[in-house]
């Protein structure tokens, strides 16, 4: 019975996981990981069973680089919300020789403000 419980809970959580993350490879690339170490705290607390070193360090690259590809993609999905927050709309040049005030780009395009066309 309590497996399950738990079964349908994990279940739920991975559905749930789905339903916030866009990408379904993150989701089962975390859960994997997540695998790693739920089996090191059973084989300890419940087998009495201490991990080899190289177990131990296998475990610690695999888990490392899930770190570094988290932070990765968490750096990239904030580079786009960033490049789309600053994104502006192209408005013609009527006056390509003007340079009132107002005029503070540049005639080749991108300057942080806006695109001249």
């Amino acid at each position: 019975m309590a497996i399950g419980v738990l079964s349908l809970g994990s279940q739920l959580c991975y559905s749930m996981s789905l339903k916030f993350e866009t990408s379904a490879s993150t989701v089962a690339l975390l859960r994997k990981s997540g695998n790693i170490l739920i089996s090191f705290i059973v084989d300890i607390v419940y087998f009495k069973i201490i991990p080899a070193a190289m177990t131990v360090a296998g475990a610690s690259v695999v888990l490392m680089c899930v770190f570094v590809g988290g932070i990765r993609s968490f750096l990239m999905e904030r580079r786009v919300e960033n490049k789309a927050a600053k994104t502006v709309l192209c408005i013609p040049n009527d006056n390509a020789d003007s340079d009132t005030e107002d005029d503070k780009g540049d005639s080749k395009g991108w300057n942080g403000v806006y695109i001249k066309c």
